[in-house]
């Protein structure tokens, strides 16, 4: 791009996406707790973050819980 002096454009069209998503949960229309796979206590973050990072054990959302005495789970 830069050689050949190209000029490159880039659109968005999400400008209503957000609010939008935001709405559809806050309705209760979305069941966004289905998409949590795995929750881990603060003390075992590293791993969760190994988990999510490497795709594995069936992983589509890991929550860590900050304060909790949380069990790992799984999917």
């Amino acid at each position: 791009v830069r050689r050949k002096g190209l000029t490159i454009k880039l659109v968005r069209r999400m400008k209503h996406t957000y609010p939008h998503a935001i709405r559809l949960v806050h309705n209760r229309q979305v069941d966004v707790q289905a998409l949590i796979t795995h929750t881990f206590p603060l003390a075992q973050a590293g791993p969760a973050m190994d988990l999510v990072a490497a795709y594995q054990d069936g992983v589509i959302k890991a929550i860590i819980q900050v304060g909790s005495t949380a069990d790992h789970q799984g999917a």
